[in-house]
């Protein structure tokens, strides 16, 4: 579970997702097993039970993810850590020059 790879560590792993669960259970009842799953991952990876209230999924969502995963699709992110993170094929193109000059351009970041 998460990481845990003592039997302490997957107590306090439980322990963790459970608190997550009761702090998020009436932001989270509309969702389906699959959204419930990676809301309650987001929420405890940040912290922040805020992200269950905002977080939204597209239709369709998460049977087209798990399909490119399989496929295996890559995976692009803006973030090296969440890079790090991922066992699939990943790109973060955060620091390419082309990425940074198109934010200054747009002035975005």
């Amino acid at each position: 579970m998460m990481g845990a790879s003592t039997g302490q560590g997957y107590e306090i792993a439980r322990k963790s997702r459970e608190i997550v669960r009761e702090l998020i259970s009436e932001d989270i009842s509309s969702l389906g097993p699959a959204e419930v799953a990676i809301v309650e991952r987001i929420v405890h990876s940040t912290a922040d039970p805020e992200y269950a209230r905002i977080t939204e999924f597209s239709q369709g969502f998460v049977d087209e993810a798990l399909r490119s995963l399989r496929s295996s699709g890559g995976i692009l992110t803006d973030i090296e850590m969440v890079r790090a993170g991922i066992s699939h094929p990943s790109r973060c193109y955060i620091r390419e020059p082309a990425v940074r000059e198109l934010a200054e351009k747009r002035d975005i970041t």
